[in-house]
Parts: structure tokens; C-alpha cells; sequence
């Protein structure tokens, strides 16, 4: 599914163009697309970074990940971890955000 970015809404289509240069910006987030040396979010260790390659979540909590900036490209920071060790804080463009250890673990990203 390739998912277009248009001013204030995102919008689904079939079409794989990457820049149709008409100011849309579209993310290609389809599931088992992931290059060799991809880990899930989860598996970044503390302090460390992970460039996001796709995402594998569905409803409201992609949306919420979307709409905050976390697509593919965006570079994430493992900032802080709970005693327990779940849920872990993670910086995205400058937002920090909490997501619990099964939501970590569909996002792929490759360790950087």
C-alpha cells in the first residue's frame, strides 16, 4: 500500500510513483520489504539510533506514528527505558514518544 501525504490527509492508492512531482509525498510502508541488516525497532539498544525502513502496525496507532513523522527515511533515537524495560521512550524529529515493546516490534528499521 502506498500512502500519500497531501497537505493535511493521507489518502491510499495503488500506484508505486515515488515522485509524481505534483507536491504530494507518498511512503511505501508494505510489509516484507526490508533490506538485509534490518532489525525491529525493539532490538536498538539504549542511546542508540535506527533509520526507519517500514512499518507493520495497523488502525490508530500507524496513524498516530505517521501523523508524528515516523516514516520511512526518519532517523529515531532510543532515548530512555522504563524499569521494567517496557514501555521505552523514543525521540522522533525532535518529538519524544513512549511505545510499548509490541508496537516497537513492527517497525523495522536498520541500525545506524
Amino acid at each position: 500500500m502506498i500512502l500519500h501525504r497531501v497537505n493535511k490527509g493521507l489518502r491510499k492508492t495503488g500506484s508505486n510513483c515515488e515522485n509524481p512531482g505534483d507536491g504530494t509525498f507518498r511512503y511505501n510502508i508494505e510489509p516484507g520489504a526490508e533490506k538485509p541488516g534490518t532489525c525491529t525497532l525493539a532490538e536498538i539498544p539504549l542511546e542508540g539510533w535506527g533509520k526507519v525502513r517500514s512499518l507493520h502496525l495497523t488502525g490508530l496507532t500507524r496513524r498516530r506514528l505517521l501523523d508524528l513523522g515516523m516514516v520511512p527515511g526518519t532517523m529515531v533515537k532510543v532515548v530512555l527505558q522504563s524499569p521494567a524495560g517496557d514501555p521505552r521512550a523514543y525521540q522522533i524529529r525532535g518529538t519524544l514518544i513512549a511505545l510499548r515493546r509490541e508496537e516497537a516490534e513492527k517497525i523495522a528499521v536498520t541500525p545506524e
